[in-house]
């Protein structure tokens, strides 16, 4: 599955929402997904919290790619679960906001890679404006 966000395509390989919150962390480059918490990945996640997110944009023979590399955070406070909760969400989350269920992953990018035809690069995301 794709998905068209800030000019890229993301391509999601677990199911989850991906809600892009600039001011989520103070990180400049933070992205929170939501996601259940009885799953795999959460276990995953608290064990080890090395993640990547990958945008890619193969519009118009024109590929582009950006690798971010980072941390995960499964974050259960109420107040991240509040800050996105949205309505609607209750069909998944009949509980509310505190269902237990309900959780948020903060990605904290560290580095990119970006590559667009034969150029490749990576930065850290300090260097990146």
């Amino acid at each position: 599955m794709l998905c068209y966000l800030s000019g890229l395509y993301l391509q999601i390989v677990s199911s989850c929402v991906c809600v892009v919150i600039p001011n989520l962390t103070r990180a400049v480059c933070s992205y929170a997904f939501i996601k259940n918490i009885v799953t795999r990945r959460v276990a995953q996640f608290r064990a080890n919290p090395k993640a990547c997110v990958y945008y890619v944009d193969d519009t118009k023979n024109k590929y582009k790619g950006a690798l971010f590399t980072g941390t995960i955070e499964v974050c259960t406070d109420h107040e991240t679960k509040a800050m996105l909760w949205r309505d609607g969400f209750e069909m998944y989350y009949p509980k509310g906001v505190d269902d237990p269920d309900y959780c948020v992953y903060r990605f904290t990018a560290q580095s990119v890679n970006y590559y667009h035809g034969l150029a490749n690069m990576t930065l850290q995301i300090d260097e990146v404006e």
